[in-house]
């Protein structure tokens, strides 16, 4: 079975964004894809090398791309979704899955009204991860 990482799911993302459809929130979600996977590759090595600074700044570029994230929460759809939405409910999700203890949602209440929508849409739901 073909697997794709999410450094696979990066590329492909930014080769369908074409240039008449980058906003400001393009550069933000991919700042928070980034950051969350170079989170959890750090985490992946053996606990006696693994960098908390780096994690610290990892963290630090998610919340404040979130924050900018959530100056444009209400220009995303969930009804009629493009690349940039679905790249952005992406991202929150892979936030939830692999890093929960960031609390991105106290920080972009209308980010997570808009997630709360998107996240139960059909095509979410089926590849929701379970474990």
């Amino acid at each position: 079975p073909m697997r794709i990482g999410m450094t696979d799911v990066l590329a492909l993302a930014q080769k369908l964004i074409r240039a008449d459809s980058v906003t400001p929130a393009t550069g933000h979600v991919f700042d928070v894809l980034e950051a969350a996977l170079a989170s959890v590759l750090e985490k992946r090595r053996p606990e006696s090398i693994v960098y908390p600074a780096f994690l610290d700044r990892q963290q630090a570029v998610i919340e404040r791309s979130i924050d900018m994230l959530e100056l444009e929460a209400n220009a995303l759809s969930d009804t009629e979704p493009g690349v940039i939405d679905i790249t952005t409910g992406v991202a929150l999700a892979y936030l939830d899955f692999r890093l929960p203890y960031i609390d991105w949602r106290s920080r972009a209440p209308g980010l997570t009204r808009w997630y709360g929508a998107f996240n139960e849409r059909p095509s979410m739901v089926a590849t929701r991860p379970t474990a």
